[in-house]
């Protein structure tokens, strides 16, 4: 069995997008990677989610997202695309700590509250 290699696509407009799909019709047995500005109005809908795929069906076309925004990875993911993390998601940043915050909840006591009698 050959292993298909990835091929990474990114989506930045409406027109872009298009053009894309009108591609895709002439693509057989691929996987395809899709990234995608996060301000940008493509994919936002099941309508073009459903559009793509019905296309890369016949061509037994792979699709892939690769986006950090949770409507498009549930959109996605319910109308079974599959999801990634960007690329350059948590990897390159460092992890974000709140120190407002306790992890011991049994002794936590919000600021702003007198504490409790005993």
């Amino acid at each position: 069995m050959s292993t298909r290699e990835t091929t990474v696509v990114h989506v930045a407009s409406e027109a872009e997008f298009d053009a894309f799909v009108e591609h895709l019709r002439g693509l057989r047995h691929e996987h395809i990677l899709i990234t995608l500005d996060e301000t940008s109005d493509v994919l936002l809908t099941g309508v073009e989610y459903r559009r793509a795929a019905s296309i890369a069906r016949l061509g037994e076309v792979s699709l892939t997202i690769a986006t950090s925004d949770p409507l498009r990875q549930q959109l996605a993911s319910m109308l079974g695309w599959r999801v990634e993390s960007p690329p350059d998601a948590a990897s390159d940043r460092e992890p974000v700590v709140d120190h407002s915050t306790t992890a011991d909840l049994a002794t936590y006591r919000p600021e702003h509250l007198p504490p409790v009698a005993e």
